[in-house]
């Protein structure tokens, strides 16, 4: 797709333009956001945008032949919560007016944007795109520093430190260095004193000078000066870089020492990365084995037809609510799509009915099994879920079932009861956003990411890729989808049930979970032959031996062969 790159001129954003491009996109034109011409000002204190250096920017776009889009930035945050409500006076708003300058000057489809951890920021730049119907890139979302570093270095981007505010870190000695001069330093003080390595935490800020985005360019810092925060403590002094850049012609050999290309994969190890052969491996038959491929009525609800259950075992505050949507309620007089369509709209209601007998809401739904007849179906069904879940959607698994011919789709829903009052955000860190009620037991957190990035699948319906309700964690159902690209890895069932373990391992991992702690796996196969062999695959990637089950399917969201779901509760 064609991607307008937001750039504040540092290594991130840098870095993840080249993603962009090894992924096949096509940066067409940049955007900044800079302060107020007027302001006299070159840093603002803005949780959101990096300014220091924004006067140089502008030789970047040079450097790459490409046009800029400024704007100025007016606003201040006034919404300092991690779930961005659109406020008009909110600087996010500048964000949204700049991206729509350039949506209606160029042809776009997609934004660039460097978010390493900050899910502040990756929130915000989301919310900006779905308001305009673009698909936010964020590559390096969630890559460990350590290796994302050095990686930069030696991909090529050369970048100066131009802010410096962290313990251990001084004006005169790192000021105007290279990542590769300060490289050893920005370890050692990571394993001492825990400083983000990539400056995460705001402990230094970059400018690039050279990458191999520039085509026959490059910049050459000179007039440099240190200006000093007049507050600054002296054991972890505030200050910056004011400089000029000039450009200079690339020489022949500086064009070819990068290790870089456009057809590098940049990070999305799923490429290169040897799976082995799990069908050749020993089967381990002791699965429980679950057949749903006979045509057949399934009472999904175990004599609990359309209403809320407590299991005996499970917390007082968790639910059942099964949902089988009676056909006799839809009108036989219309097309079949609009039949799907008010069945689906039934489907909710008769959900929401539930949960308010309940004393619940939507947003106290945990997780979601979405059962339909037919996956060619699955558009007009999910137009209708995703207007019913539209903020803190559950985690979700859909899969194709051989129900009744009348019957398209069933809702299996996990709710955790509320009493409802007030919760606030959870650590930026964390990469979960809090929903705004508390439980009277247990507090329901959302990891809900749109952006497309290396790190795990972005949500391609409106569920989240995990919940979590103290002490309890779900992960939507993972399929084997290259997450940098969105399309699922070819190599067959081994490969994409690899694959997808893979992502329900990271998605945990955001929740300081992982799989060696799993309660309850259950694996969806559309082939046969794939049950006698998930006990192996689950054993390659743990030595947890938790509740797995298996269950044969007729067919999979994508036309995957393999899903997994994964639930962690601590006791």
């Amino acid at each position: 797709m064609k991607v307008v790159a937001l750039v504040s001129g540092g290594k991130d954003s840098t870095y993840n333009m080249m993603q962009c491009v090894a992924a096949g996109h096509e940066i067409v034109a940049l955007a900044h956001l800079r302060p107020p011409v007027d302001s006299g000002q070159d840093e603002l204190d803005s949780p959101m945008f990096q300014t220091v250096g924004h006067w140089a920017v502008e030789a970047i776009a040079r450097c790459m032949d490409l046009p800029l889009f400024s704007q100025q930035l007016r606003r201040k945050c006034v919404n300092g919560s991690l779930h961005y409500k659109p406020a008009e006076e909110d600087e996010v708003e500048d964000m949204l007016c700049l991206l729509q300058k350039v949506k209606d000057t160029v042809d776009v489809q997609g934004v660039s944007v460097g978010a390493i951890l900050s899910t502040y920021q990756r929130v915000r730049v989301e919310n900006v795109c779905s308001r305009l119907h673009l698909t936010s890139l964020a590559y390096l979302w969630q890559r460990k520093q350590e290796e994302l570093l050095p990686e930069m270095i030696n991909r090529g981007v050369e970048a100066v430190i131009i802010k410096v505010a962290a313990w251990g870190l001084t004006p005169a000695k790192h000021l105007g260095k290279t990542l590769g001069e300060v490289q050893a330093d920005l370890v050692r003080l990571s394993h001492k004193c825990q400083l983000n390595v990539c400056g995460e935490g705001g402990e230094y800020e970059t400018f690039t000078l050279d990458c191999p985005l520039f085509k026959h360019k490059r910049l050459v810092l000179h007039s440099t000066s240190v200006i000093e925060d007049d507050d600054t403590d002296p054991l972890a002094p505030v200050a910056y870089l004011k400089f000029d850049v000039t450009t200079q012609e690339k020489e022949e050999t500086e064009m070819n020492t990068s290790s870089w290309s456009a057809d590098d994969g940049c990070g999305d190890s799923v490429l290169t990365e040897d799976y082995g052969s799990v069908a050749n491996a020993q089967a381990l038959p002791a699965v429980p084995c679950l057949s749903l491929l006979n045509p057949a009525t399934h009472n999904l609800s175990s004599g609990v037809a359309n209403g809320a259950s407590e299991k005996a075992d499970m917390p007082p505050c968790l639910r059942w609510i099964v949902v089988e949507p009676p056909t006799s309620e839809v009108v036989e007089a219309c097309t079949q799509a609009e039949r799907i369509r008010a069945q689906a709209e039934l489907a909710m209601q008769c959900l929401q009915d539930q949960l308010s007998a309940l004393s619940a809401q939507l947003t106290d739904v945990c997780q979601v099994q979405l059962y339909v007849s037919d996956m060619s179906n699955f558009k007009l069904i999910n137009d209708v879920y995703c207007k019913t879940f539209n903020h803190g959607p559950p985690a979700r698994a859909c899969v194709g079932l051989n129900m009744a011919s009348c019957l398209r789709m069933a809702v299996v829903a996990l709710t955790s009861s509320s009493s409802a009052a007030a919760a606030d955000d959870d650590d930026d860190n964390a990469g979960l956003t809090c929903t705004e009620q508390h439980h009277h037991c247990w507090s329901r957190r959302y990891l809900h990411v749109q952006s497309v990035s290396h790190w795990a699948p972005a949500n391609i319906g409106p569920y989240s890729q995990a919940v979590q309700a103290s002490p309890i964690t779900w992960v939507a159902g993972q399929i084997g989808l290259v997450p940098g690209k969105m399309v699922l890895v070819q190599g067959g069932w081994q490969v994409e049930g690899e694959l997808a373990l893979r992502h329900a391992s990271r998605v945990l991992e955001v929740h300081s979970a992982s799989l060696e702690v799993c309660a309850l796996v259950t694996v969806f196969v559309t082939q046969p032959q794939a049950l006698h062999h998930v006990q192996t695959m689950w054993n390659r990637s743990t030595d947890k031996r938790p509740v797995l089950v298996a269950v044969l399917v007729p067919c999979l969201p994508r036309q995957a062969a393999i899903e997994w779901q994964v639930v962690d509760w601590r006791q």
